[in-house]
């Protein structure tokens, strides 16, 4: 395995380690960074996550790599100004996304103010533990508020995850193949760029999934799409014993009369 490889790996396995870590202790969570203030998948906020992951350990990668045969000259790499422009769009996007969510969350008569419309999951509680929320990843893919609020398929945000995957993968594996063509990558000054037919692309999809976003969708939310019920809880519920029938008393037998009235036959015969 080549030092870039090695060094693309292990920035990588940190990077996923540390976001894990943090969101561990600061939410509970391991999925903490994919998880906005409504407890449901964000999908800006993976958009941001993928593209961190894909640069920095690239970029540290070829800094390596370069400090390895040329220390003088390892920081003299060259990053093209599409990488900043995708930088930039999934930063927007987040920024954006945020804001919009921020205007629809207000009660008042604002001019995105979505009411009772938006639906929020709840976080199951358990008794003696913090509270945990949970990770759904296809809520990356589903409207905000209104009657399909969590159940719908929005394709704007389906088309935004495809061309953030789609384009991530590509660029990782364009980059792996120009460090394993070369006999000496610290030759190599510079990244791979973006052309502009994929900035356009990734542009446009942000423009219609922040739009779509702000767009005010009709209808109730289905609460019961957000109601959740804990492992713990369901086993603890399963392993409790069923509660003891009540006991009936027992029907008291009648006592016989003191003095008994002889039938008629009875007294007849002694007659």
């Amino acid at each position: 395995m080549t030092t870039f490889a090695t060094v693309w790996i292990t920035v990588l396995a940190i990077l996923v380690l540390l976001t894990a870590w943090a969101g561990k202790r600061r939410a509970n969570t391991i999925w903490a960074a994919l998880i906005d203030n409504r407890n449901t998948g964000s999908l800006a906020q993976f958009q941001i996550v993928v593209w961190s992951f894909t640069l920095i350990p690239i970029i540290f990668a070829a800094i390596w790599e370069r400090a390895t045969r040329s220390p003088s000259t390892a920081l003299s790499l060259s990053l093209d100004a599409s990488l900043w422009t995708v930088l930039g769009i999934s930063t927007a996007s987040i920024l954006g996304a945020n804001a919009i969510k921020t205007q629809k969350d207000q009660k008042d008569n604002g001019p995105l103010s979505a009411g009772d419309r938006i639906l929020v999951r709840t976080i199951p509680q358990e008794a003696g533990k913090t509270p945990r929320p949970k990770f759904y990843f296809f809520d990356m893919f589903a409207y905000d508020e209104g009657s399909k609020a969590l159940k719908g398929l929005d394709v704007t945000k389906l088309q935004n995850w495809i061309f953030t995957v789609g384009f991530a993968c590509t660029y990782i594996y364009v980059v792996i193949q120009q460090y394993s063509q070369v006999n000496d990558p610290s030759a190599l000054t510079s990244l791979p760029a973006l052309n502009n037919t994929i900035l356009g692309l990734m542009g446009l999809s942000q423009a219609g999934y922040l739009t779509a976003k702000a767009l005010p969708q009709n209808g109730t939310p289905d609460t019961s799409v957000t109601a959740t019920t804990t492992a713990a809880t369901t086993l603890t519920a399963a392993a409790s014993p069923a509660p003891a029938a009540p006991q009936l008393p027992a029907p008291a037998l009648a006592a016989p009369p003191a003095n008994p009235t002889p039938s008629p036959a009875i007294v007849e015969h002694n007659a």
